[in-house]
């Protein structure tokens, strides 16, 4: 088919689909019937990639060729732009636009005559839109109501923040027009204290003229000639001193105006601050004022757009989501509808066979009264009561053995255990009587076996439990319980054994025949009478021999007798050792 130019009205009357418009997580809704209108307000249909085949609707405020040209100022938040070497649609924030990938897209997929958007060019200020054919009917959404009441609440918020700024800025105007009035004060100030300052610089040049005019008068005047000249002289001290405080006063009057004009130029600043301060603050309220226009225009639309969509909904169908009306027998809400109390008659509805050959609620009622009925329960029903059919299944069912027992072959893997006793040899264990899990104790083995399989004849039939080995099989020959005593200890001499039954230091040297040692040092031992009077005796001998030999005052009386291992290692004068 031949591209439509956007502006022009694309056959859309008659479909029953609606269209979601996903900006910044703010849904628009747009109705076929209502396409004229949109598309003389500016709006274009464009796809959404994250929802396949529907088809969403976007103001459009400008155009431009490529991604860079996009302008940043004199924007409104919300303002839609179309770029077309990206064939993207941009939305600005307030303070920036999406980057280059991140765009709307604005070419949909294949569908019926009309609806699939195959490519958008930009020609001058309009879009170019080349549609495709098709035959798919896109699908029909409920969400449009929450979506469109969510879009006039965002444009309201939208609308009271413009609202706020421009109280703001007329705030800051205030302000700022406070400041240049107390700048305008201070220069009035200034300019006075000059005035003063040259009111007092003009006193003092007067003064001094009336004291040069009473010092002539003293020169020509002979009477009171002294009193005159000391007039004249303390005239004309006191107008030096007024001078001189004169030209303080000009002094100081020149730094005042100095003062006042610096105060005047800063007092011009502050106007001038304050004047673009006010100027700012018009433009804030006047982008204000346009904001909030913008916001109330796009909040009639969303409410707009909602009354149009309540009223063009479509019933809803067995195949077709759609609107329905909850009175009578439905309560709930239109996303879930519930049945209202007392809408269904139990009574008629148990009547009613679900399926053929399937009986109602109060047929199968019926049937278990009569079943019970036409039977008195005791103790069970007896054989002759049940049909051969049902008699047979329960006697192939439940097998029992002349013993009045289960047969081996039908009970399951899982048996009964039990202890069939101690034996003591292996033919003893093989004679045993048992079923599987059963087990014995050979006391020849001192092993448990078990039975895992039948007969219990067999000795394949039986598995023995082995534990680990201990690693002390006897003691000398004794097992079991074992209490040791001295005599146990078989590699030991009678002297040994006895050694350990004694119970105390004196007993072990009585046994060895130690009795007689007291057990005390070698130098602490005591000295015989006998080697005593030996030591003695040497002693004299040795005194004997030495007498008139050695000086009596180097020679001491004093022997030392003992080990060498005992001897000091340095003597004392006069002293003799003896060593043995």
């Amino acid at each position: 088919m031949a591209a439509p130019v956007f502006g022009s009205l694309v056959p859309l009357v008659g479909r029953i689909n609606s269209s979601i418009l996903a900006i910044n997580q703010v849904r628009w809704f747009k109705w076929s019937l209502f396409y004229q209108e949109y598309v003389e307000q500016g709006y274009a249909d464009i796809y959404d990639p994250t929802e396949p085949g529907v088809v969403v609707a976007l103001k459009i405020d400008g155009t431009v060729a490529t991604y860079s040209e996009l302008p940043t100022t004199g924007l409104v938040a919300g303002a839609v732009y179309v770029v077309g070497d990206t064939g993207r649609a941009y939305v600005w924030n307030g303070s920036a636009w999406p980057a280059m990938n991140a765009g709307i897209a604005i070419q949909g997929p294949r569908g019926y005559t009309g609806n699939g958007v195959e490519s958008v060019s930009v020609s001058g200020n309009s879009l170019v839109f080349h549609m495709t054919d098709g035959d798919d009917l896109p699908p029909v959404y409920l969400q449009v109501l929450a979506d469109l009441q969510g879009a006039a609440d965002t444009a309201v918020q939208a609308r009271d923040d413009a609202v706020d700024a421009a109280a703001r800025s007329e705030a800051s105007a205030a302000v700022a027009g406070t400041q240049a009035s107390n700048a305008d004060a201070s220069a009035v100030a200034a300019n006075a204290s000059a005035a003063a300052a040259a009111q007092s610089s003009s006193g003092a040049a007067t003064d001094r003229a009336a004291a040069e005019t009473a010092a002539a008068a003293a020169v020509n005047g002979r009477v009171g000639a002294e009193t005159a000249a000391v007039a004249a002289g303390q005239s004309q001290t006191d107008a030096a001193a007024s001078a001189t405080a004169a030209g303080q006063h000009k002094i100081a009057a020149a730094g005042s105006a100095t003062a006042a004009d610096t105060s005047a130029d800063e007092a011009a600043a502050s106007a001038a601050a304050a004047a673009s301060a006010r100027d700012d603050a018009a433009g804030s309220a006047t982008l204000a004022d346009a904001a909030e226009v913008k916001a109330t225009e796009q909040a009639g639309l969303a409410e707009q757009y909602a009354q149009n969509a309540a009223g063009v909904i479509p019933p809803a169908t067995s195949t077709q989501l759609g609107k329905i009306k909850l009175a009578g027998d439905l309560a709930g809400t239109a996303e879930s509808p519930q049945i209202a109390g007392g809408a269904i008659d139990f009574a008629e509805l148990s009547t009613i066979e679900p399926y053929p050959g399937v009986p109602s609620v109060s047929g199968a009622v019926n049937f278990a009264s009569e079943m019970l009925g036409s039977y008195t329960y005791n103790e069970g029903w007896s054989r002759g009561s049940l049909a051969p059919p049902v008699q047979a299944e329960l006697d192939q069912t439940v097998k029992r053995g002349s013993d009045g027992k289960i047969p081996q072959a039908d009970i399951p893997s899982i048996a009964v255990t039990e202890h069939l006793g101690a034996v003591a040899s292996q033919a003893a264990m093989l004679a045993l009587t048992g079923q599987r899990g059963d087990w014995c104790i050979r006391i020849d083995r001192g092993t448990v076996w078990v039975l895992s399989a039948e007969p219990s004849s067999s000795l394949s039939s039986w598995v023995e439990w082995v534990y680990p080995t201990s690693p002390v099989n006897s003691i000398n020959g004794r097992v079991g319980a074992i209490e040791l005593a001295a005599a146990d200890i078989l590699d030991s001499t009678a002297l040994g054994r006895a050694l350990m039954k004694v119970a105390n230091a004196a007993a072990i040297r009585a046994a060895a025949g130690l009795d007689q040692v007291d057990n005390t040092r070698d130098m602490d031992k005591p000295v015989s009478t006998a080697t005593a009077q030996l030591v003695a005796d040497f002693e004299s001998a040795v005194s004997n021999l030495l007498d008139g030999k050695v000086a009596a005052a180097g020679l001491t009386t004093g022997v030392w007798t003992g080990l060498q291992s005992n001897r000091p290692a340095t003597g004392t004068a006069g002293v003799v050792y003896l060593e043995f």
